[in-house]
């Protein structure tokens, strides 16, 4: 589970850091929100997947 904190993590950081480069483009911030929400979905999956 540590491994999957730490991956959410790095890509929030990612997120981040990638918003404040592209000074807050209102149509990337939503694809990278879209991304990584998506991304978080498919990790809860797996996990649930895995532990039923």
């Amino acid at each position: 589970m540590k491994i999957l904190e730490n991956m959410r993590l790095g890509a929030l950081s990612l997120a981040i850091v990638l918003g404040i480069a592209a000074e807050g483009h209102a149509a990337f911030d939503t694809l990278a929100v879209q991304h990584f929400v998506q991304s978080d979905q498919v990790v809860a999956a797996c996990v649930d997947a895995k532990t039923s």
